[in-house]
């Protein structure tokens, strides 16, 4: 599914028809955008429009994962900016590593298909639906296979740790003052 141009569209006519308390938009939606933007107000709005609803369609399909955590993530990894870290091999909002790519590309074809449209991987800086996608999925691999469903473990796995790590209390920090349980 391509979210990057109907539903960009879509979605950018209702905010300015609406305005963005409006009823009209899903309050799931808005509180994910909204939350985005509160972290990160110079995000480029229709990548924070792409991330919101690619989060809400990976969370439809898959459960387990809150978007206001993978979003809480994103923040962690970039303060929620486009950029590619770790020498080139980090790449995008979310951080994502080649490895774990491949690793995913085992698991899911629409993943493998899509990746494989790209010239090389960091080209992913300009698929924003696909990284999103990609890291929704990593985190909830994680969660449900690799740790019997401990989001907790699978929050330190994400940057390489286990249990009780700096990354994890980062980002769960962030993720609580999302949620306004500071």
């Amino acid at each position: 599914m391509n979210i990057s141009k109907f539903w960009t569209i879509l979605v950018l006519v209702f905010v300015i028809l609406a305005g963005a308390d409006s009823p009209v938009l899903p309050g799931s939606f808005l509180n994910i955008y909204n939350s985005i933007y509160e972290l990160s107000p110079d995000i480029p709005e229709e990548n924070a429009i792409i991330i919101s609803l690619t989060l809400l369609d990976e969370y439809e399909r898959f459960g387990t994962i809150d978007p206001l955590l993978m979003v809480a993530v994103g923040y962690r990894e970039t303060a929620l900016q486009n950029v590619t870290g770790d020498d080139g091999g980090s790449i995008g909002y979310f951080q994502i590593q080649k490895v774990a790519v491949d690793y995913l590309c085992m698991f899911f074809n629409d993943i493998e298909e899509a990746y494989g449209q790209l010239p090389y991987h960091e080209a992913l800086l300009s698929d924003i639906e696909l990284q999103t996608r990609i890291a929704f999925r990593y985190m909830y691999m994680m969660a449900v296979y690799w740790w019997a469903g401990d989001i907790d473990q699978a929050i330190a796995s994400y940057q390489g740790g286990r249990g009780d790590t700096p990354y994890y209390r980062d980002v769960i920090a962030i993720y609580d003052s999302i949620k306004g349980e500071e």
